[in-house]
């Protein structure tokens, strides 16, 4: 068993999009139960007040008028739940612009493979793809010490 550290990553892109749902207005009224993103800080917030109009949503917290549901797709990959998926039918991209690290590990992963490329500048220093196998496991012991 290895223990990997987790680090904050401050930013990436990626291919896919940020349209969960509506980008936040102050001027639009929303319902019970409305859901809304927050683009510049890539959270889904949910309306728990009717009628709600000029509240802004607080970044990343619950107040009286707006529950923070969690991170959107684009950002679901790094957040900080093993239970979130970022979600695309097509081939999905992420690319960490100053990512130092030693490891890298993939949970919660449904995919037919994963390539990692390391670069400098445009040259590619390192590339590895592993199959998207599936670990069938039945409780704590066989997930971390079974084989795979």
């Amino acid at each position: 068993m290895k223990i990997l550290v987790p680090i904050d990553i401050p930013s990436y892109t990626t291919n896919v999009p940020e349209n969960d749902y509506p980008e936040f207005s102050l001027a639009t009224t929303y319902a019970l139960g409305a859901r809304v993103i927050i683009a510049s800080e890539h959270n889904v917030y949910e309306s728990i007040a009717g009628g709600n109009v000029g509240h802004q949503p607080t970044n990343g917290a619950t107040d009286a008028n707006w529950y923070y549901v969690g991170k959107t797709n684009a950002y679901k990959a790094i957040d900080d739940k093993v239970s979130t998926q970022a979600v695309s039918t097509s081939t999905i991209t992420f690319e960490f612009p100053t990512l130092k690290s030693t490891a890298l590990a993939f949970l919660n992963m449904q995919c037919t493979s994963i390539t990692v490329e390391a670069l400098n500048g445009t040259d590619v220093v390192y590339t590895e793809t592993k199959s998207g196998r599936t670990r069938n496991t039945n409780g704590w012991y066989s997930y971390f010490f079974g084989e795979f």
